[in-house]
């Protein structure tokens, strides 16, 4: 039967043990430790790494925490606020961020380089509430609520327009207009219902052409595939018959995008008889109806009502 001596040198043989197994861990730990922090100051820290655009090499970050910081600013600047944490954005380029030997990293790009060099190679899509004109998306905002808004809005922009006349319809617009939800390119996303509505009612920007030798203006809007009638209007001004070299004319048909249709109904007061004393001449009342596109008449008003005020006094005969 083991005596009290030997039970006592077998517990301080096993607590040495485990003085020493938790000092070999503690030593483990920090090895560990000391390796992971190497690694991440290693990767994130110092070595350089290569923004990738399809393959092909767009840019060089110092470290990979500069290049992630730089994608995060580019989904930014291409999509804005509104849209952060919003519609899934997706690159339509296939982008890697790939570490690279120092030898390789010949320059490193700052953080306002990489941005100038990745806004003309990498193109952001996003879900968004879009605006389709004739099944076109024309722009997109962060919600169908929103994008809903927009389309009322200019509605009433050209509702608010002068005349103040009253309203008689409700404002349509001449094209198909929808909203869908769908994914569209961030050129095409805005963040506020106001900007939406800018892009909606701003004339594009329009194309010129510059005449030649022998050019004529019905030759002209037909090599541009334009109605010749349209071609007059786009250059009021100009006198399409005499154009001589080096005039510029325009060659686009320049409306918005939609076309709102507005009915607004007038009254006025006018004389029956012209030339007579006002006593003589009469008074009525005439209704008329006018229709507006994106607020300019568009044809004749029509009368709806005339209401006689005052009758008209005869012209006296002389036998």
């Amino acid at each position: 039967m083991p005596s009290q001596g030997s039970k006592t040198v077998d517990s301080q043989k096993e607590l040495l043990q485990l003085k020493l197994f938790k000092a070999l861990s503690i030593i483990l730990a920090i090895l560990l430790l000391a390796g992971a922090g190497y690694y991440y100051y290693r990767t994130r820290q110092v070595q350089p790494v290569a923004i990738m655009v399809n393959g092909q090499q767009v840019a060089v970050a110092s470290n990979m925490s500069v290049a992630t910081r730089a994608m995060a600013a580019l989904k930014h600047n291409q999509l804005g606020s509104a849209f952060e944490g919003k519609g899934k954005p997706v690159y339509i380029e296939r982008i890697q961020l790939q570490r690279i030997p120092d030898s390789q990293a010949t320059e490193i790009d700052t953080d306002d380089t990489i941005q100038t060099k990745l806004s003309s190679k990498v193109h952001l899509t996003v879900i968004a509430g879009a605006i389709v004109v004739d099944k076109v998306t024309v722009v997109g905002l962060p919600t169908v609520d929103m994008a809903n808004e927009a389309l009322d809005a200019v509605k009433q922009h050209y509702v608010s327009m002068p005349p103040p006349d009253t309203v008689t319809d409700e404002a349509t617009f001449r094209e198909h207009v929808s909203v869908v939800k769908r994914r569209i390119p961030a050129r095409m996303a805005r963040q506020t219902v106001a900007e939406a509505v800018e892009a909606l009612t701003a004339l594009p920007p329009a194309k010129t052409y510059v005449v030649k030798n022998h050019d004529t203006g019905w030759l002209i809007a037909r090599r541009f595939h334009m109605n010749f009638t349209k071609f007059i209007h786009s250059n009021a001004g100009i006198d399409i018959n005499k154009l001589k070299i080096g005039d510029v004319v325009n060659v686009s048909v320049t409306v918005p995008p939609v076309t709102v249709v507005v009915t607004k109904r007038s009254d006025r007061e006018e004389s029956i008889r012209k030339g007579v004393s006002t006593e003589r001449a009469g008074k009525r009342r005439i209704s008329v109806e006018t229709t507006y596109v994106n607020g300019h008449p568009e044809g004749d008003p029509r009368t709806l009502n005339v209401t006689t005020l005052q009758r008209a006094t005869p012209s006296s005969s002389v036998l």
